[in-house]
């Protein structure tokens, strides 16, 4: 029983390989999966600056990997990415530890030290009982956006993934200043279903061919890729569980981001 379980498991892991190197192949036209929604103004530009806004280290690779993979890939020489974390995570007094561990993770992306944030405000303590003042993370967004020269900002949506307050606390920050500056674009990270969220790489083929009501859909481009070299730079994390999320988690293989529209 256990050789077929083994097997099995193997021949999963095969498929799943397979199907992350096809859908990363180029068409004939030199397009891959990652790019054939992004048109007219949603396309980078030399003068293109990302910010990903998250609410604690760690965010950025069990959440955005397959989008930093992306930015990864296009952006040149220069980083266009920029990170801003709202809170260095100081629940269990490991604050300081989890700055570096983030500057560590980010750079497995491409993303150097000077284009990483971390905001250390007692007005935004970290904490599952935490709302946070959407006002103050506003400041904070509009601080970096004029410090970087922003023109994009990625973030959580309404659900925030997981429903942690703090990350929709951000995306209620985050709108609340694109609210008030429109000339910045902003795309929110799609919470989904528990069955699709831990249905790892078949969420790939869910949310390119059965549910696409997104402007973007990132992909990673290999299976045991960078969200796993970056999440081990979170050694102050590392739990069991942390390592069955980033195996089983659709975040970890693709990225669906929808448009943030102003009311």
């Amino acid at each position: 029983m256990k050789v077929v379980l083994v097997c099995s498991s193997l021949f999963i892991l095969l498929l799943a390989y397979l199907f992350i190197t096809f859908i990363n192949q180029e068409d004939s036209g030199g397009n891959t999966i990652n790019q054939e929604k992004e048109q007219g103004d949603m396309t980078t530009t030399p003068t293109t600056r990302i910010l990903l806004a998250i609410a604690h280290p760690d965010d950025e690779c069990m959440f955005f990997s397959p989008t930093l993979e992306y930015y990864q890939s296009i952006q040149g020489e220069e980083s266009i990415v920029h990170v801003v974390c709202l809170s260095n995570g100081n629940a269990d007094g490991l604050g300081k530890i989890r700055e570096k561990e983030l500057v560590n993770s980010c750079r497995c992306y491409g993303v150097a030290r000077d284009h990483v944030a971390v905001v250390n405000d007692t007005n935004l303590p970290d904490g599952m009982d935490k709302d946070w003042d959407v006002t103050v993370i506003s400041k904070y967004i509009q601080k970096y956006v004029d410090q970087w020269g922003i023109t994009q900002i990625l973030t959580f949506d309404h659900g925030g993934v997981s429903g942690h307050p703090n990350h929709i606390s951000v995306s209620n920050g985050v709108k609340l200043y694109l609210k008030n500056n429109t000339k910045v674009k902003g795309y929110e990270l799609e919470s989904v279903n528990i069955i699709r969220k831990y249905i790892g790489i078949g969420d790939v083929f869910f949310s390119k061919w059965i549910f696409s009501s997104y402007d973007r859909l990132y992909t990673a481009y290999k299976l045991f890729g960078k969200n796993f070299e970056a999440m081990k730079q979170h050694a102050s994390q590392l739990v069991w569980f942390r390592y069955l999320f980033v195996l089983f988690s659709r975040y970890s293989y693709c990225n669906t981001l929808v448009e943030i529209k102003q009311d």
